[in-house]
């Protein structure tokens, strides 16, 4: 299942995303996934976490695809890493691009100068980590080798040096 697809169909993938304006196989939210447990044996989302409330949407779909996913089965997770952009010396539209903005934010002088990018919170490896333990998950860090997930198979066409990559394992029960 490409979680969160989005712009980005891939063939050969069960594509699933809330918004029904695109091209998607499955649109559902994903803390609701209509598929039964187990029935999953591939996970892949990319630059999905950080576009979910960190408190409460997050933990629902992590949980939803450790339940759907196979015993043994696989999530690959993609996506930006604050510290290690800011380690790399990136841009500061690239900073701008990865760090979430409050609507609080969004008024005024501030309105002008840091536009919102849709994240509803700024992602690090940490807290990434975190994120996937409190969830049941395993993981293998890929920080830095995006390129050993995409020979994996994972289809990875972004291998941007700031992005975090996680390769976690549902408990084999």
């Amino acid at each position: 299942m490409n979680a969160g697809s989005g712009r980005h169909y891939l063939d050969g993938w069960v594509n699933a995303d809330v918004d029904d304006t695109c091209r998607a196989d499955l649109h559902t939210d994903l803390a609701d996934i209509p598929l039964g447990d187990g029935t999953v044996e591939r996970v892949f989302a990319a630059h999905l976490l950080e576009h979910l409330e960190f408190r409460k949407q997050l933990p629902r779909v992590l949980g939803e695809f450790r339940r759907v996913l196979a015993p043994g089965g696989q999530l690959c997770v993609v996506g930006p890493d604050i510290e290690r952009a800011v380690l790399l010396g990136e841009t500061p539209a690239v900073l701008q691009a990865i760090v979430a903005w409050p609507e609080t934010f969004n008024i005024g002088r501030w309105a002008q100068k840091t536009p919102p990018a849709g994240h509803a919170w700024t992602a690090t490896g940490p807290l990434v980590e975190d994120a996937l333990e409190q969830a049941g998950f395993t993981w293998t860090a890929y920080s830095g080798r995006l390129g050993e997930l995409a020979s994996l198979g994972w289809p990875l066409d972004n291998l941007a040096l700031w992005q975090n990559g996680y390769l976690a394992s549902s408990p084999v029960l």
